[in-house]
C-alpha cells in the first residue's frame, strides 16, 4: 500500500518528529530521450509528491506537494530509478541541488554529487588516462527495465560536507534532484542529454549520436514504466 508523505499540521507532526520543519523536493522534468527516470521519492519510506510524471489520464505532472519533517530529512530520502533503454547501466550520477544556498544572481548552488557503479574501464578521460576510483564504490549493472534505489544514508558524508559548507549545521528546506550522467556497460554514455561513444581512435574523444538517437523504443516506458506512449494498454516492463 502506499504512503503518500503531505503537509500535515505542524503540532501533530512535530509532536512526532524533532525539529520538524516543511520540507520540499522537486525532480527534474525528464525527456523521453533520457535513460533513466525518477520513479518514486521517499522520505523514511512515505511517497513524497516532487513533479514526477503521472501515469496516462491524469495531469502530466505531480503537483509539488511540501510536507513536515525533522533535521534528519535527507538521510531518510530514497530515490527510485528505472533504466528505459535496452543496454545495462554500470555507473551514474545525480545531484542533490540546494536552492536555498544561492547567494545572490550570479552565485553557484551547492550540489551533492550522488554516484554510483564504476565507470566501464574502456572509457577514458579527456586526457586519455582512465577514470580514477573512487573510495569504496562497488560495481553495479542497473539491467534494462529494472529498477534502482539510491538511499541517501549511503552519501551522508558527502551530503554533511555540502550542507556545512554554507553553514556549519545548516539543514535545507529544499532540494532539487537531477541526472547528470550515465555510462553503460558497452561504454556508451550519456550527458547534457545526448548520447555518445568512445573514439577507438582517440581514447579520451567521444562521437556523438544524433538527437534524436535511443538505445531502444523512447516511446517504451513513458510517461512511466509499464506504458507505450500512444498506446495507453500497460505494457510489462521486462
Amino acid at each position: 500500500m502506499r504512503r503518500l508523505l503531505t503537509l500535515l499540521p505542524a503540532a501533530a507532526v512535530a509532536f512526532a518528529v524533532a525539529g520538524a520543519a516543511q520540507r520540499q523536493i522537486e525532480v527534474d522534468p525528464p525527456n523521453d530521450k533520457d535513460p533513466v527516470m525518477i520513479t518514486k521519492v521517499t522520505v523514511n519510506g512515505y511517497e513524497v509528491q516532487c513533479h514526477l510524471l503521472n501515469p496516462p489520464g491524469l495531469p502530466q505532472f505531480q503537483p509539488i506537494t511540501p510536507f513536515e519533517w525533522g533535521d534528519d530529512w535527507l538521510e531518510k530520502l530514497d530515490i527510485q530509478l528505472f533504466n528505459r533503454t535496452d543496454k545495462a547501466i554500470a555507473y551514474g550520477r545525480l545531484a542533490l541541488r540546494y536552492p536555498e544556498s544561492k547567494n545572490g544572481p550570479t552565485a553557484p548552488i551547492n550540489v551533492t554529487n550522488v554516484d554510483f557503479g564504476m565507470v566501464p574501464p574502456n572509457d577514458f578521460l579527456s586526457n586519455g588516462q582512465p577514470f580514477p576510483h573512487r573510495p569504496g564504490e562497488q560495481p553495479v549493472s542497473l539491467e534494462s527495465g529494472k529498477y534502482l534505489v539510491i538511499h541517501a544514508a549511503d552519501y551522508a558524508e558527502a551530503i554533511g560536507r555540502s550542507r556545512d559548507a554554507v553553514k556549519p549545521g545548516w539543514v535545507p528546506t529544499r532540494i532539487e534532484i537531477g541526472a547528470v550522467e550515465f555510462f553503460f556497460d558497452d561504454g556508451m554514455r550519456w550527458g547534457f542529454h545526448r548520447y555518445s561513444v568512445p573514439d577507438p581512435e582517440h581514447p579520451g574523444r567521444w562521437i556523438y549520436q544524433a538527437q534524436s538517437y535511443f538505445p531502444g523504443r523512447s516511446n517504451d516506458n513513458w510517461p512511466v514504466p509499464g506504458y507505450r506512449w500512444g498506446q495507453w494498454t500497460p505494457v510489462r516492463p521486462k
